[in-house]
């Protein structure tokens, strides 16, 4: 399923999922078990042992790897270490992100539990909730022990490794199987997205995933190649102050990666941290005069950022080419899709980069997760 997109024909993916032909929707009878290609993502593996998949998820932090086997249900091999029966038809979801991932693998249907409806945009999720079938578990450590344990979801899948944590603990007590999913880890966008490869592998959909993977990538290598060929590279800050404080993403984040594929550059690129550098106003206004954009400045328009921090209005006088904010597919409790589909549709979000940062070569193209702060 390839589609051959030009970056005008990218507005006719900026609605909705990426799209499955019926003919390639699997059956869990008799389902295969082949090992998943990975091409970007560091932190998971996918391999066949003894004619069963087994999942090797990668703590980011102490490098150790743990496994995670993948079993037809009805079968019952030993097999040393945690086993999960698939296809997995109800999870317990703690993390925005994984709502993204399933709605690309049209699998909605499979949540049975979210941490807070609050935090939720997708609105099938939402009347769900609202018909009692999706349920609240709470928040990871204060979780409601109770309501997961009488009412077991098959998996919970997590974004850390909780091997320490007290509720975590019962909950195996219980039988309650969990599977880390530490996509937000991965410093590549494409890496984040591949993590699509997981969810398909536990609903029995691996193709699927790969399909849908592939095509995201060639959006977004496209994009990528479109933004290079600019004629120079254009300077950009990000974010805001926090409690006097402003974080700056470092020069091999995740953010920091985007906006080089998108050509852009901003004055921490050259650093080498991976999470967030502190700096002050003081570094900020210093370094980063004749702006070109401002991004995620954590404001709803330049009355609202001058409001609270009147030096602002010195670098919003500096830019070129504007102020713009993830919120434009936002409800009204505060639930936003940038955070849900847009990590496993970094193509969207780059193509938001490329109309921000070269407007007239992607002028064609509509604002998906972003828009002009006025």
């Amino acid at each position: 399923m390839v589609i051959r997109v030009t970056y005008i024909l990218l507005l006719s993916l900026l609605f909705g999922c990426v799209s499955v032909s019926e003919s390639e929707t699997e059956m869990s009878t008799n389902h295969p078990q082949y090992p998943v290609e990975v091409s970007y993502a560091k932190y998971f593996s996918i391999d066949t042992i003894d004619g069963f998949q087994r999942i090797k998820v990668i703590d980011p932090v102490t490098q150790q790897g743990q496994y995670f086997w993948l079993v037809p249900k009805g079968m019952n091999p030993e097999l040393n270490g945690v086993i999960i029966s698939t296809p997995v038809d109800d999870l317990s979801l703690f993390s925005v992100s994984f709502i993204g991932f399933l709605e690309q693998l049209d699998a909605l249907s499979n949540v049975k539990y979210i941490e807070n409806i609050n935090y939720v945009y997708n609105e099938e999720i939402i009347q769900r909730y609202n018909m009692g079938i999706v349920k609240e578990s709470g928040i990871f450590g204060q979780m409601d022990l109770e309501k997961l344990i009488l009412d077991a979801p098959e998996l919970l899948l997590l974004n850390d490794f909780p091997e320490s944590s007290n509720y975590l603990n019962k909950l195996l007590k219980a039988e309650v199987s969990y599977l880390p999913i530490v996509e937000w880890q991965e410093e590549e966008p494409l890496a984040r997205a591949e993590w699509i490869k997981v969810i398909g592998a536990l609903l029995d959909k691996e193709k699927i995933a790969d399909s849908v993977f592939q095509e995201i990538e060639k959006n977004y290598l496209d994009i990528k190649s479109k933004c290079s060929i600019d004629g120079g590279s254009v300077k950009v800050i990000f974010s805001s102050l926090y409690e006097g404080v402003w974080y700056m993403p470092g020069g091999k984040s995740y953010i920091a990666n985007l906006l080089t594929d998108a050509n852009g550059r901003f004055e921490w690129s050259n650093n080498n941290e991976v999470g967030s550098i502190a700096v002050s106003f003081e570094e900020v206004l210093l370094n980063s005069s004749k702006n070109d954009v401002w991004i995620n400045p954590d404001a709803d328009s330049k009355n609202e950022l001058v409001g609270r921090d009147g030096r602002y209005q010195v670098l919003i006088d500096s830019l070129t080419l504007g102020v713009f904010q993830a919120n434009a597919r936002k409800n009204q409790k505060g639930g936003n899709d940038y955070w849900e589909s847009g990590v496993v549709r970094p193509d969207l979000i780059l193509s938001d980069y490329a109309k921000m940062l070269h407007p007239k070569k992607f002028e064609e193209i509509e604002f998906y997760f972003f828009q002009e702060l006025e």
